[in-house]
């Protein structure tokens, strides 16, 4: 991450960013996954990886954001959409595709990352007046939270019902 930070400011966004940037994403949604498999732990002990799941949210957010700047800075359009649809796009894979992820882990620090980089779309969006393309991104980042809840409500449910049987 610390690479990025300092890459973007010297070379702007293009393809080395983006590069980049999944060279941060991979690898932390690569030890989520070896996380999971700690599901039976304290949250003491999962506490230190805290910071690891908001990383991980947020550079899902910033992947998809930095795909579709390069994108339009280097006008890669194949089919000729507006810059409002691509963003669309864009927005909804990102959204669905975080969303699932914070389902699949339940993990409420990565789903508020997420919500945290699509309320900046939210922000941003919304300061050049594409009102609608920032409600669908703050949309997104709600759903992602929602997820998780659902998912940690599912297992906490299924958890119950196993104590109730075993009495």
């Amino acid at each position: 991450n610390a690479l990025w930070e300092t890459y973007v400011p010297v070379r702007g966004l293009d393809l080395g960013s983006v590069l980049l940037i999944f060279c941060v994403w991979i690898p932390a949604l690569i030890i989520m996954f070896q996380l999971s498999g700690f599901k039976d732990r304290s949250p003491r002990e999962k506490a230190p990886f805290i910071p690891l799941m908001v990383l991980a949210g947020w550079v899902s957010v910033a992947s998809f954001v930095n795909i579709a700047v390069v994108a339009n800075l280097l006008d890669i359009n194949p089919f000729s959409l507006s810059l409002e649809s691509q963003a669309i796009i864009t927005i909804v894979s990102g959204g669905l595709l975080t969303a699932s992820i914070a389902f699949y882990f339940g993990s409420i620090p990565y789903a508020l990352a997420t919500c945290w980089g699509f309320y900046a779309v939210y922000v941003k969006n919304g300061a050049r007046g594409d009102i609608n393309i920032g409600y669908l991104a703050l949309v997104l980042g709600i759903l992602g939270v929602l997820a998780a809840l659902s998912k940690r409500g599912w297992v906490f449910y299924q958890n119950r019902m196993s104590t109730q049987s075993q009495v």
